[in-house]
């Protein structure tokens, strides 16, 4: 476990499923394939079982993410995405942790069905991360499950279709330039991103109603929105 070091414990940390970090490192389980996990996670008083199941399964498909910068963010939001759910026991239902981590068979199928190249900074977190349930509030952040689906994809295209004209060209892009990447299930919130034919790839985008914000780049974006999930985090303290 020393390989993984740091990352792994704070991620345990986030959930609170370990009480001890060393006695984590020292007594290893052996799942149903025989890969060895760092700790027994422990469910959570406000979390159901599936999310607890769910918790479990993406621990398990964490080893695959552990260089780079990848890891960490994702920490940081399951971090955020954690107290949220404390803090909002009785809803606790909207709160989720990502999905485990895409296999580059799965990248491939989703190019194939898209019919371009998904931006390399976005690939990478799939290939952490497969994709985030209600990533805020209403949001789902696609993963290769939905990329490959020709139903899904027609749907966030549908909701990229009726964005004004002047919003998307405000960049400097045309419709044609943008990828889905994220939209919400309740609500006309799109996020896009520049394809890699676009003459500025990979700028992520996100549409709000009338209002636009751009990003430098898919990371960038996802740091903001840790950001804003913190700041949900705060309002809800706040509440209470």
């Amino acid at each position: 476990m020393k390989e993984y070091g740091d990352e792994l414990f704070i991620y345990a940390m986030a959930l609170q499923a370990s009480e001890d970090s060393e006695q984590d490192e020292d007594e290893q389980n052996e799942d149903e394939d025989g890969k060895s996990v760092p700790f027994e996670l422990k469910q959570q008083p406000c979390a159901t079982a599936e999310q607890a199941s769910q918790m479990q399964k993406y621990l398990k498909g964490y080893y695959g993410a552990m260089n780079g910068a990848w890891p960490n963010l994702i920490v940081a939001m399951a971090w955020v995405k954690q107290e949220l759910m404390e803090l909002a026991a009785d809803d606790a239902g909207q709160f989720f942790l990502p999905e485990v981590a895409a296999e580059e068979v799965d990248l491939i199928m989703a190019e194939i069905n898209l019919l371009c190249e998904i931006d390399p900074i976005y690939a990478n977190f799939l290939r952490a991360a497969n994709g985030w349930k209600s990533f805020y509030q209403s949001i789902d952040l696609f993963g290769t499950e939905e990329l490959k689906d020709p139903k899904a994809m027609s749907m966030a295209f549908s909701l990229l279709d009726a964005i004004p004209s002047h919003i998307i060209e405000q960049f400097g892009f045309s419709r044609e330039d943008m990828l889905p990447y994220a939209a919400s299930k309740t609500g006309s919130d799109l996020f896009a991103i520049t394809k890699q034919t676009s003459k500025r790839p990979g700028k992520a985008i996100w549409f709000s109603g009338e209002d636009a914000r751009l990003y430098p780049n898919f990371e960038e974006c996802f740091r903001a929105m840790i950001d804003i999930n913190r700041l949900l985090l705060l309002q809800y303290k706040n509440e209470q």
